[in-house]
C-alpha cells in the first residue's frame, strides 16, 4: 500500500481542482474530443465504444466525448471504455481505459490552467561523471566510485576533491546493439551484471530474466502493482496476481522506484523527449508529480541504487556519456 503521505498528495490534487473555477469548462470539452480521437485509434473498423463514466465529469464533458466517438458501423461490436476525470499538478486530466482481453489500453489528455501551479516535488539531476566510452552504470560505496562502461569496471578514489582511477577490471560484452549492465555495490568487491554474465539479464539479450514474466527491460513494483517496460515499447501494469490491468504509452524503457518525501515515486524517462520526471500511481495510471527535467540527449539507463537512482544520458552535442544522481526536493 502507499504510505499515508500519498493520501496527502491526492488531497492536494483535489484542492487544486476545486479552486480552478469554471474557466476550464471549454478546455475540458476540447480535451474530451481529443481523447475520443485517441480512443478511436485503438478501435477496429467494426467496433464502437461503450463508455462508462466515473464520478467527477460534467454532462458537457461527457457529451463532448460521446459526440466525438460517434461513428456509423453496421453490426457494431461494443468495446468497453472506462472514462474519468483525474488531476495532476498541471491541471485536470481526462483518462480513458479501453478494456481488452490481453490488457487494457490507457489514453490521457490534459487541460492546462490559466495560471501555473507548483509541482508536488522538485526533481534534481546532478552530474557526477562524464566520459567518452558508453557508461552502463555508476555506484558509490564509502569514499569510492565505481563506473561500469563498455570497456570494464573502473574503481575511483576521492583524492583532494577529485576522483582518481585506482584500478580497472576489463570486461568482454556480448555483441548487442544496446549494451546494458549494472553494478551490485552490496558485494565486496562490487560485482557486475551483464548479458551472459550473472543472473540478472537474459543470456545473449539485454532484457531482464525473471521467471513468470514476459520479456522486459525494466521491472518496478510499487503499491502492490508491477510495471514492466516490455519489448513492444509500452509499459504494462499488472496487479499482485500478475493480472494485466493497464498499458501505458509515453515512457521510455528505463525507470526506477525512488524513495523520497516519506513515500515512493517512479523516476521515468520520457519516450518522445530527452527528459525524466517523477510519477505516482493512481488507479493503475501514472500521475506526474514533478516537472520534467531536460537532459542533453537520450536517456540510456536509469538504475535504482539504495533510495535513489542513477540516470545515464548521452550528450548529443559533445558525444560523451553523462551520469547523473537523482534527488528530490521535498520543500514544495
Amino acid at each position: 500500500m502507499f504510505v499515508p503521505s500519498f493520501t496527502i498528495y491526492m488531497r492536494r490534487f483535489l484542492l487544486i481542482f476545486a479552486i480552478t473555477g469554471v474557466g476550464l469548462a471549454s478546455g475540458l470539452e476540447d480535451s474530451a474530443a481529443a481523447l475520443a480521437q485517441k480512443v478511436l485509434a485503438h478501435l477496429m473498423p467494426d467496433e464502437v465504444a461503450s463508455v462508462t463514466w466515473r464520478d467527477g465529469a460534467t454532462n458537457e464533458i461527457k457529451s463532448a466525448f460521446a459526440r466525438a466517438l460517434q461513428r456509423r458501423v453496421r453490426n457494431p461490436r461494443q468495446v468497453e471504455v472506462h472514462a474519468y476525470l483525474s488531476e495532476n499538478f498541471r491541471g485536470p486530466l481526462l483518462i480513458a481505459e479501453i478494456v481488452r482481453e490481453g490488457g487494457n489500453m490507457v489514453e490521457m489528455v490534459g487541460a492546462s490552467r490559466d495560471r501555473e501551479t507548483k509541482s508536488l516535488f522538485k526533481l534534481q539531476l546532478s552530474l557526477v561523471w562524464d566520459q567518452e566510452p558508453q557508461i552502463l552504470d555508476v555506484a558509490f560505496l564509502n569514499n569510492q566510485m565505481f563506473v561500469l562502461d563498455v570497456k570494464g569496471l573502473t574503481r575511483y578514489q576521492r583524492v583532494g576533491g577529485l576522483w582518481r582511477s585506482v584500478d580497472v577490471n576489463p570486461i568482454t560484452l556480448a555483441p548487442l546493439r544496446d549494451p546494458r549492465g549494472r553494478i551490485d555495490p552490496t558485494k565486496n568487491p562490487p560485482g557486475v551484471e551483464l548479458p551472459g554474465h550473472g543472473e540478472m539479464f537474459t543470456p545473449a539479450r539485454n532484457t531482464l530474466s525473471e521467471e513468470g514474466w514476459p520479456a522486459h527491460y525494466t521491472h518496478v513494483e510499487l503499491a502492490g502493482e508491477h510495471l514492466l517496460a516490455e519489448t513492444d515499447g509500452r509499459t504494462h501494469v499488472y496487479d499482485g496476481n500478475r493480472t494485466p490491468v493497464g498499458v501505458l504509452d509515453g515512457w521510455g524503457s528505463d525507470f526506477a522506484a525512488v524513495s523520497s518525501c516519506g513515500g515512493m515515486q517512479i523516476l521515468a524517462s520520457e519516450a518522445t523527449a530527452d527528459a525524466a520526471a517523477l510519477y505516482g500511481m493512481i488507479n493503475h495510471l501514472p500521475i506526474q508529480v514533478s516537472d520534467a527535467v531536460a537532459l542533453p540527449g537520450p536517456v540510456m539507463a536509469i538504475w535504482q541504487h539504495g533510495s535513489g537512482a542513477i540516470v545515464i544520458a548521452k550528450n548529443s552535442k559533445a558525444g560523451r556519456y553523462e551520469a547523473y544522481s537523482a534527488s528530490v526536493d521535498c520543500r514544495n
